[in-house]
């Protein structure tokens, strides 16, 4: 992958593709993105203190592997290049709701916040659509910015804090913001609380 992405910068080249995706960006940087990564645990699971990935050695990566996340490589004539990893992990303790299993509103061990890092985030306009799960009449989502580069807006509002609620009338939302820098990286927390699945389920980053 990091090859593919210093050839399309190096070429120049607006038609090359990754899985399908554009590698040229619409900022003029060059980025392709692995996911669901074969990993099927969260963290390290190797020593990498003297592995590189092209020119970037590990310890400029950003974020670590998540369960079934992703790998970000991004070349900006700008910034350099950059590796991020990242996905959707639970984050912090806080309580649960609903009944558990597998039912909208339950919670299976998590609390339903939730960090975001990589997965398809990028520097400039950045686009998360969701669509109310099945059954539930509304959810509440809350978006804190967990990065310093990644000021900017939402449905109007500035992103340190940003709340919206999907609801039956409207049951597709989107919540759009810009990142000055190379990483975004966003929490969210659902009311009622979500599963890491569920959540998954109903979120799009950057839908082309």
């Amino acid at each position: 992958m990091y090859a593919e992405v210093m050839i399309a910068a190096i070429s120049d080249d607006g038609d090359m593709k990754y899985n399908g995706e554009s590698i040229k960006q619409a900022d003029g940087s060059f980025s392709a993105t692995i996911s669901p990564i074969a990993q099927k645990i969260d963290g390290w699971t190797t020593d990498v203190t003297n592995i590189s990935i092209g020119n970037v050695p590990s310890s400029e990566w950003v974020g670590e592997p998540k369960a079934g996340g992703s790998c970000t490589i991004t070349y900006d004539p700008d910034d350099g290049t950059t590796v991020i990893w990242g996905g959707i992990s639970p984050s912090g303790g806080g309580s649960g709701g609903g009944t558990g299993g597998d039912e909208p509103g339950g919670n299976t061990g998590t609390s339903g916040s939730f960090s975001i890092t990589g997965n398809g985030l990028k520097k400039g306009g950045n686009k998360i659509v969701f669509t109310l799960p099945e059954g539930m009449s509304d959810l509440t989502i809350t978006f804190t910015a967990e990065a310093t580069q990644g000021n900017g807006h939402g449905n109007g509002s500035q992103l340190g804090n940003t709340t919206f609620t999907l609801s039956a009338a409207n049951d597709t939302n989107t919540f759009e913001f810009n990142s000055n820098g190379g990483h975004p990286r966003l929490k969210i927390e659902c009311d009622p609380p979500l599963t890491q699945e569920q959540l998954n389920s109903i979120m799009q980053i950057n839908p082309q």
